[in-house]
């Protein structure tokens, strides 16, 4: 029995702190999102536009960095089978890595060439108001 409740116990605990995990992140997000918005509509009112404010912009290279990590397994991977002799039985493991690798890298390239192409068209548009007049309300979301 005492070990019944043991199990209950640490079950109950691991899912408590699973939920607790799961909201702290849920909730960073949405500050994080309020803040955006919050300094978004401060810009507007100003009179400024900035789109870059309404997506987020993150260029990793992580994708770069953990293709060349699967090209050099598989690499390996090959010399090693190469060497024992036993290539032949062992190429599809070897393989699998490497072109995991490529993948990751032309996707690193692809993200890479899309980013330059927005980085052009995301610079702040001032919204000058109309003489005498106030200016222009935010579009409606």
């Amino acid at each position: 029995m005492e070990m019944f409740a043991f199990s209950l116990i640490m079950g109950l605990l691991s899912f408590s702190a699973t939920v607790i995990i799961v909201l702290l992140i849920v909730s960073a997000v949405t500050k994080r999102q309020r803040i955006r918005q919050e300094m978004f509509s401060k810009m507007l009112e100003s009179g400024i536009y900035d789109p870059r404010l309404l997506r987020p912009t993150r260029r990793s290279v992580a994708p770069l960095g953990w293709g060349i990590f699967f090209i050099a397994i598989g690499i390996a991977l090959v010399i090693g089978l190469t060497v024992m002799g036993i290539f032949t039985e062992g190429v599809v493991g070897a393989l699998i890595p490497l072109f995991i690798g490529a993948g990751l890298i032309v996707y690193h390239t692809l993200v890479q060439r899309g980013a330059e192409g927005e980085a052009q068209n995301d610079k702040p548009i001032r919204i000058e108001p109309k003489a005498g007049g106030s200016p222009p309300a935010p579009p409606s979301v």
